[in-house]
């Protein structure tokens, strides 16, 4: 076992332990998230206006943080990029995200926020230890599938997507291993781009269903085969980025290679909120400690009239929620649109089901 092998492992280990301490102590781990949040954000001017310094409960912070959606943010954004500082977040954000829903709506990325949407990844193969070393995914290339990775400015802020996101965390013992390719859904790859990536030992694949449907359908017309697997035999492991805007139908339908194995990643602008721990598994593992704090509104609720928010240590198995999320960048009780239903609360699995 080589030197960068061995660092490796012995790193999946420690991030499997990990993730199984915080994932079996969720409730305190949201607990502190939500004092954490308010703590720090109480002298922003959204603060200020929702009288954090009143909030000392959760139902304190239901009733005073109002519902909202991320176009009821952007009179908050406007401010930022007008040069605002202590907005929604101490200071000014370091990134700002298109919405996955409306390009137009912008969300804050901060220093503390940044590391949440790489934990997500960084958490899901790793604790799939003896997968790497069976597989040795870090010795070969990992590809990800991309609209963009490129950045533009708004009001003096690098601005971007949430594939974007991803350039700005990869470590640099990894960099070597990592390309990136810029799929555009209903236009063809450029020739150069795809030849250039059919000419690697890939071993890991990132990206949404989409766009991974998109790439597949190229290589396959280029290379004259039927499968992934006879362009880049030692392909093991699909990460599916999947963005509230893709249906379970389409996830599921593009599980179509054989001798592949599957991960999903559920990841939206405000962070990456759950992913799949386990192997073969259609659960997913609640992301608590990264950042988010988590509220959840009943699909069917008793008093249909009354949109009662609830917070994790009141949820139940098999009924559907809609998941409202907080964040260390100042996204506040945000509808995500995201519906879900717990399958497990020790710990919090849950399957996506719209």
């Amino acid at each position: 076992m080589g030197i960068k092998s061995a660092i490796i492992k012995t790193y999946a280990r420690r991030v499997t332990k990990y993730t199984a301490q915080w994932s079996h102590h969720a409730l305190e781990s949201q607990e502190k998230m939500m004092k954490l949040l308010i703590n720090k954000a109480s002298l922003t001017q959204f603060g200020k206006q929702h009288n954090f310094h009143k909030i000392v409960t959760y139902y304190d912070f239901r009733h005073l943080i109002p519902l909202s959606r991320i176009s009821d943010l952007q009179v908050f954004v406007q401010q930022i990029k007008q040069g605002g500082k202590d907005i929604l977040w101490p200071g000014r954000p370091k990134y700002l995200l298109h919405s996955d829903k409306n390009p137009q709506d912008l969300i804050p990325v901060t220093k503390e926020s940044l590391p949440g949407y790489f934990d997500g990844l960084k958490m899901l193969l790793f604790n799939q230890v003896d997968w790497i070393d069976q597989h040795k995914l870090f010795k070969g290339k990992i590809l990800f599938l991309t609209k963009s990775h490129h950045s533009h400015k708004s009001g003096g802020i690098q601005t971007g997507d949430v594939n974007w996101i991803y350039t700005q965390k990869i470590p640099a013992w990894l960099k070597s291993n990592v390309m990136w390719t810029e799929i555009s859904p209903g236009k063809e790859m450029q020739e150069r781009d795809l030849v250039k990536t059919i000419d690697q030992d890939i071993r890991l694949i990132i990206g949404s269903p989409e766009l991974m449907t998109v790439y597949r359908n190229e290589v396959l017309a280029y290379s004259s085969v039927q499968s992934m697997k006879a362009v880049f035999p030692k392909l093991s492991t699909v990460v599916w980025n999947i963005d509230s805007m893709t249906s379970q139908a389409e996830i599921y339908s593009h599980n179509i290679e054989e001798g592949v194995s599957y991960l999903k990643m559920f990841v939206s602008p405000l962070g990456c909120w759950a992913f799949q721990d386990r192997l073969n598994s259609n659960e997913v593992l609640l992301n608590v400690n990264s950042g988010l704090f988590f509220e959840f509104i009943p699909l069917n609720p008793v008093n249909p009239d009354v949109l009662k928010r609830f917070k994790l240590s009141e949820v139940e198995t098999g009924i559907p929620y809609k998941v409202i999320i907080s964040n260390n960048a100042g996204c506040w009780a945000c509808d995500t649109d995201i519906q879900i239903k717990f399958s497990d609360l020790k710990p919090f699995r849950l399957e996506v089901i719209g």
